[in-house]
């Protein structure tokens, strides 16, 4: 199943860029950004508990389809309004109390709410311009987190919890995207 997840983010990346590219999609950087580092967290942490090779390429391929998006994006991260500096803020001390902790259960928390912070903007964005977020790449994420789903341990709530908010988010923001227009 991790390679089916595997594919299917690539192709899901593989897609956002070309809907950017394309202007076809213009998303939120600052999200994308948010997620990057978050990812990079990800990577290290997971490096250093020895997880399997696996996790650590599924985790770069997030981690560069992200920073890819930012940079074909074409949007200046200046100027940012007051809501992007409070998700800014509150997405920077989750992951710096995160890695000070080095409690799973509260690490795991405070990397949702990293995430939360990314995913307000976005939500945001496609809520008031639904075509600001390609619906066929995130339903290539849909697709890639339903098949981690089936992959996973559920005898760990630590294990699901973070999978089952993830596709969450992605079947969401894929129906926002999918709308005509604002209500």
């Amino acid at each position: 199943m991790i390679a089916v997840l595997a594919v299917a983010v690539v192709l899901a990346y593989v897609r956002g860029i070309y809907a950017v590219l394309k202007s076809d999609a213009k998303p939120n950087c600052l999200s994308w950004v948010i997620w990057a580092c978050i990812d990079v967290v990800l990577i290290v942490s997971s490096l250093m508990a020895a997880e399997s090779v696996s996790t650590i390429v599924l985790l770069l391929i997030y981690m560069a389809g992200a920073v890819v998006i930012v940079a074909v994006s074409r949007k200046n991260l200046s100027g940012l309004n007051i809501f992007e500096r409070a998700a800014v803020a509150v997405a920077t001390l989750s992951l710096v109390g995160w890695v000070v902790t080095g409690n799973a259960s509260v690490a795991l928390g405070l990397v949702i709410l990293a995430h939360l912070c990314g995913t307000i903007l976005t939500l945001k964005s496609v809520w008031q311009v639904p075509r600001s977020e390609d619906w066929v790449m995130w339903t290539l994420f849909v697709a890639g987190n339903i098949a981690n789903l089936l992959a996973i341990s559920w005898i760990n709530w630590q294990n699901w919890l973070f999978p089952v908010y993830e596709t969450a988010v992605c079947v969401i923001v894929t129906l926002l995207a999918l709308r005509r227009k604002h209500p």
